[in-house]
């Protein structure tokens, strides 16, 4: 077993190895105004933040993590009226940030954290301690599908790690890897067509949200008239227009705009991230290592496997590539214990 550990590279490191924000985490209480909350999230830039409950002992209980893409997934039916309404109405006659919008909406200006992390649609999370294993985060990442794992040491959280920092790890420590990452989608097995949530290059913004939250996936492609992978609109951009959207424009007239339009209109570093076509798609002969270069330098969450004519065959998300790595190294430990 030792030795499966260190052919691996993985196996004798702790959850501990991985740095922390150079900020520290950030954390909200359950009784944070959510649009309070967005603004806290929008200063520090941060994606997420761990939820805790003040106890009558003085000590905090982390309940859950609020995650700006879940805000908006609850709040898209509001989204989709802000829409509506706003439909001919004069520009400035209303806010330009979603915090803003938060704030003034009537009906939501009261919502607190713990209305959202209630929610039955909201994700679990799941605590580590600071001594576990990598491979026992890379478990919970990949096998169980968990987005980030919270790492705790003495009843306060100490990090956070995703899966994107664990795709980031293993591009870093590639040699540790070579077994797997040197073979190519067919040889490991990952080809099958599966179905594929996408949208057209006319579709609004708000109708690629809905299509993510509607099928729970967390980026849709754009087709284009062919049914081409030509784009992507993912996550991150929602997490764009929340943090970062009264720096463009209105939360209504980003909405509004056609998926192509929004794209197009992001400032130079996401366009650098991977948003358009070659960076999001991948074919069957391509090597896992190539991939993983690829999803590690552009940032994004997931790359769409297509055909001669790059029509999508499948996605291969972070999550399938890290459950190939743990699976790989679960046949070299029962090799070694046969």
């Amino acid at each position: 077993m030792a030795a499966a550990s260190q052919a691996s590279g993985k196996g004798t490191r702790r959850v501990s190895d991985f740095p922390a924000p150079a900020g520290g985490i950030v954390s909200v209480t359950t009784t944070t105004t959510l649009w309070k909350a967005v603004e806290i999230l929008s200063q520090v830039n941060a994606l997420c933040a761990p939820v805790y409950e003040e106890l009558a002992s003085g000590e905090r209980q982390f309940v859950g993590v609020l995650d700006v893409v879940g805000i908006i997934f609850y709040l898209l039916d509001s989204l989709e009226k802000e829409l509506s309404e706003a439909h001919g109405a004069v520009d400035n006659d209303r806010p330009g940030s979603f915090a803003g919008w938060l704030s003034e909406s009537k009906a939501l200006r009261t919502l607190v954290v713990k209305d959202i992390i209630d929610s039955p649609r909201w994700l679990p999370f799941v605590c580590i301690e600071e001594t576990a294993m990598l491979s026992d985060a890379m478990a919970l990442l990949g096998r169980e599908r968990f987005h980030r794992v919270l790492v705790a040491s003495d009843k306060n959280v100490k990090n956070i790690i995703t899966q994107s920092s664990v795709i980031k790890f293993i591009f870093d420590h590639h040699e540790d890897f070579a077994s797997v990452t040197s073979k190519t989608l067919e040889e490991l097995g990952v080809t099958a067509p599966k179905p594929v949530v996408s949208i057209s290059i006319d579709d609004c913004v708000v109708s690629a949200f809905r299509a993510m939250k509607d099928n729970h996936v967390s980026g849709v492609p754009l087709l284009d008239e062919n049914g081409a992978v030509v784009g992507c609109i993912s996550d991150r951009h929602i997490r764009s227009v929340l943090l970062k959207g009264s720096s463009r424009r209105p939360l209504h007239q980003i909405l509004a705009m056609s998926a192509t339009e929004f794209l197009a209109s992001l400032p130079p570093d996401h366009a650098r991230h991977g948003d358009m076509h070659p960076a999001i798609i991948c074919k069957a002969s391509d090597k896992l290592g190539d991939i993983i270069k690829k999803l590690a330098a552009s940032r994004i969450h997931r790359i769409f496997l297509v055909d001669e004519h790059h029509k999508p065959i499948r996605v291969i998300s972070l999550c399938d590539i890290i459950e190939l790595l743990l699976a790989a190294e679960e046949q070299v430990e029962h090799a070694l214990v046969a």
